[in-house]
């Protein structure tokens, strides 16, 4: 069964949609059509987004990005690596 799968990574809420017998059908990430634009690097070294980095933003706000879509292509210094690395 093809299928094609549409991704909108907007500034501020990424979501996805699956293209499939002639239909568009929004698909859930993380049981929500829409979710918001996080990332968190964990201490210990895992990366999480949506709902779970949010939840983390008011006890580490250092640790996670906002909006990054707006910083693709900038050099950055993650907490824990000495390496410069491209968002």
């Amino acid at each position: 069964m093809a299928y094609s799968l549409g991704v909108d990574l907007g500034t501020t809420f990424v979501a996805a949609a699956l293209w499939q017998d002639a239909r568009a059908k929004m698909s859930t990430l993380a049981n929500r059509s829409i979710v918001s634009q996080l990332s968190c690097l964990r201490e210990d070294n895992v990366l999480i987004t949506g709902e779970a980095a949010a939840r983390r933003a008011a006890d580490r706000p250092e640790r996670v990005v906002r909006e990054f879509k707006r910083r693709l292509g900038d050099q950055l210094r993650y907490p824990g690596h000495s390496d410069d690395h491209r968002a």
